[in-house]
């Protein structure tokens, strides 16, 4: 399996493979999907307390990104605007989103959820 763009936490990895999430415990094992909507997930990044994965998501023909609890669940989108957003990581308290933008002026900016 050709894992991709790896994020850790203290327990688990999640990574990318077939344009969709995935999460395996650190000590290894058999991996379990996280995602698996049309279109590609990237940029994995864990939140501090590795309850959550922030990532770029590619839906309906936009960028943006989004977050979802690393148990799985359903994406909680968090960027609305027609140019690409790329996740970049976590504040250090775990509560936003760093990300960088297409928008004009605004080449990073975080995000509350």
């Amino acid at each position: 399996m050709l894992l991709r763009q790896p994020t850790l936490s203290k327990d688990q990895i999640v990574f990318v493979h077939g344009d969709d999430l995935w999460v395996v415990g650190r000590e290894g094992g058999d991996a379990r999907r996280l995602t698996s909507a049309m279109g590609s997930e990237t940029s994995p990044k864990l939140s501090p307390d590795g309850k959550w994965v922030a990532f770029t998501g590619q839906y309906d023909g936009n960028t943006d990104v989004y977050i979802m609890p690393v148990g799985g669940g359903e994406p909680k989108r968090l960027t609305w605007h027609p140019s690409p957003d790329f996740v970049q990581g976590w504040t250090a308290d775990g509560k936003s989103v760093y990300f960088t933008s297409g928008r004009e002026g605004f080449p990073t900016a975080t995000t509350k959820f």
